[in-house]
């Protein structure tokens, strides 16, 4: 008898939950029925916004990679030498990691420079040495502070679910590469 009437109001629920589900068939999705379209309509076509990011992302990260290594060769500071080594260590991971987000979507990834691009790289190679740590570090400044808007921008208002994410998880790292460029200048007091 017992088992019976768990039976009956068990089917009860179960009844009135399709109910429910079938009045709410014309209401908005939940957050999680959202989420999932919107993963959905990620995997093909980023918008325009979006693509813009992994293109910027993209090259700035091959610039800071060349720089990084031109860092640890020309620089006779071992500070600057090892602030080159952790940027080409981050920059290759970013870009691992930004090639994996992207990969699923219909988005032209920059595999080399463009001529701009170049131009920064060939600039400071030209830089003589005593000149060189100021104008790596400017250059790193300059760089971190447009790369960390671009972070904030898409971290904030990216169409892409990935993208966001992608974006806030190295905001961090972003920050902190500015805040050692910013400590090495202040410390050289140029």
């Amino acid at each position: 008898m017992k088992n019976l009437l768990v039976a009956a109001v068990l089917l009860i629920m179960i009844a009135c939950n399709q109910q429910q589900r079938n009045e709410n068939s014309g209401e908005p999705l939940s957050s999680e029925d959202s989420l999932q379209q919107k993963r959905e309509a990620d995997s093909a076509k980023l918008s325009i916004e979006d693509q813009n990011f992994v293109k910027a992302i993209a090259l700035s990260g091959m610039v800071e990679i060349a720089t990084g290594k031109l860092a640890k060769e020309m620089s006779k500071d071992t500070a600057i030498q090892n602030f080159g080594s952790l940027l080409v260590t981050h920059h290759q991971q970013l870009a691992k990691d930004l090639k994996d987000v992207v990969a699923q979507r219909d988005i032209h990834f920059p595999e080399k420079l463009d001529d701009i691009h170049q131009q920064k790289i060939d600039s400071l190679k030209a830089v003589s040495s005593s000149d060189f740590d100021r104008t790596f570090l400017q250059m790193m400044i300059n760089d971190h502070n447009t790369a960390l808007a671009l972070f904030d921008q898409t971290g904030a208002h990216g169409k892409d679910v990935q993208l966001q994410a992608f974006a806030n998880k190295n905001i961090p790292i972003i920050r902190n590469h500015l805040r050692i460029a910013n400590g090495l200048i202040n410390k050289r007091g140029q």
